[in-house]
């Protein structure tokens, strides 16, 4: 059923008013599906695979909630804050710049908080310099 606000022109399908928004609503429980990817509500599915892809930059005005195992490849920036509430591995190098607020930071058996290194365990815990350098102290 079409009337005088809405045109199919050439390969668009146009609002004749000015403003007027171009509604796509299925009934019930359908979806919305363009080939294989289907919108229904809030979602964006797909049917024929285990993942859709954004091939272009992607900007999130909002919050961003995830679930499952994500993966991040290549630099990862964080402008403002980064919270980490669990537990986090990282596979390469960690680089901070700029002033850092860090409760007590774990590493392996190592402890770091405030002006104290502490071991989890009865180890010793050794300071050794690499190649020719030394290990230098200014007071003991």
């Amino acid at each position: 059923m079409f009337n005088n606000n809405i045109r199919i022109n050439d390969n668009n399908i146009e609002a004749t008013r000015t403003n007027d928004d171009i509604k796509i609503i299925p009934a019930g429980e359908g979806k919305v599906t363009f080939e294989s990817v289907q919108f229904s509500g809030t979602s964006i599915t797909s049917d024929d695979s285990s993942s859709i892809n954004i091939n272009e930059n992607l900007i999130v005005d909002g919050t961003v909630s995830v679930s499952g195992i994500s993966t991040l490849t290549g630099a990862v920036t964080a402008g403002s804050t980064l919270a980490v509430t669990g537990a986090a591995t990282l596979s390469n190098n960690l680089t901070v710049t700029g002033t850092t607020t860090l409760t007590t930071t774990n590493i392996d058996n190592l402890n770091f908080y405030d002006n104290y290194i502490t071991s989890d365990s009865n180890a010793d815990i050794n300071i050794q310099a690499g190649g020719t350098g030394k290990v230098k102290f200014a007071a003991l």
